[in-house]
């Protein structure tokens, strides 16, 4: 059906590689937020409610010379536009991030109607997990939904021996993010360190939950990190944890894969599609436990092996490469 015009913009806690803004493969067919006024401000601010606005203005004038419309954080800027065009014969496309509660649940403001006007009418739903694309199935039995991973930017040099050594020496365990996670297990998991030299380290925590485990033994809270300080912590993690309540995509999982870091995982729905052959998962803090005392009891080789593998595997998956080619297959209505 020729061209794909994306419509969207780039987190500003997302790295070069993480952003889904990645799947645009030719910036010419692309609205983007971040280069509109107000595109630099911080997400939850009106000046940058006012910027996702001028992305679905914006997007309403250059869709009308397009076929297809993909917006890939319709949560944020999907309004009039995709009713419009969708009416003017044009295909829509939405690549949804959270829970279907967030796109379904009674709206106290039109945005919220509007938003969820433009779901139903949306000629192909794109989830992030496997579990998520068969309960919007359930819901829209007459709409097309399928599953398309999250990719990332997985090309990252191994560590070399000294930074796994120092790895095995320090065993900080990294938590990263706030969205969905489930910091009431976190706690019960810190609550059973025990004796075990290990330092949570937590990245990107609002204030509350900052306050939550400040001053926690065996707890650091960072402030909010650059990149490459944030990629200085992953690379000399031990093992990234994820206590999840909930899961679609998960960029902090596909982070360690990146930086060849093992993972400890909450088994829920969702984390499924982004587990590797070596990924642990836990359903009680015993059970994070285990999997740490595992893999701390691996031998220097033995743990070097495990986290090339995982690199390796995600390369095989989670490419940005792959993932283009799967939406723009599914994107072109044949």
């Amino acid at each position: 059906m020729g061209k794909t015009l994306y419509s969207g913009f780039r987190f500003s806690h997302h790295n070069q590689g993480s952003g889904y803004d990645n799947i645009v493969a030719d910036r010419r067919h692309y609205v983007c937020g971040n280069s509109l006024p107000f595109g630099s401000c911080p997400e939850p601010s009106p000046l940058r409610k006012i910027n996702f606005l001028l992305v679905d203005l914006y997007t309403l004038c250059r869709g009308l010379g397009y076929p297809v419309i993909h917006y890939f954080y319709p949560e944020n800027t999907a309004y009039l536009s995709p009713l419009i065009l969708g009416v003017l014969g044009k295909k829509i496309v939405f690549t949804v991030h959270l829970a279907e509660e967030a796109w379904l649940a009674p709206g106290r403001t039109p945005f919220g109607w509007l938003k969820r006007q433009g779901l139903k009418r949306a000629d192909l739903i794109i989830t992030l997990s496997s579990d998520q694309a068969r309960k919007l199935k359930e819901l829209f039995p007459h709409k097309e939904v399928r599953f398309v991973p999250h990719g990332m930017e997985l090309g990252h040099p191994p560590p070399d021996d000294g930074v796994l050594a120092r790895r095995r020496a320090e065993l900080k365990i990294a938590v990263v993010g706030s969205n969905y996670r489930d910091f009431e297990m976190l706690e019960r998991i810190v609550a059973l360190r025990s004796s075990r030299p290990v330092t949570f380290h937590l990245v990107g925590l609002n204030q509350h939950d900052r306050r939550r485990f400040a001053g926690m033994a065996g707890v650091l809270c960072h402030n909010r990190l650059d990149s490459a300080q944030y990629e200085a912590l992953l690379q000399s993690s031990f093992l990234m944890a994820l206590p999840l309540s909930y899961a679609t995509a998960n960029n902090a999982l596909l982070e360690a894969h990146k930086y060849h870091l093992p993972s400890v995982c909450s088994d829920i729905p969702g984390i499924s599609d982004y587990a590797l052959g070596d990924t642990m998962l836990f359903r009680s803090a015993g059970d994070f436990w285990h999997a740490f005392d595992r893999l701390a009891r691996l031998t220097p080789e033995g743990y070097r092996d495990l986290c090339l593998r995982t690199n390796r595997e995600a390369q095989a998956r989670f490419t940005w490469e792959e993932i283009r080619r799967e939406i723009a297959a599914l994107a072109s209505f044949d």
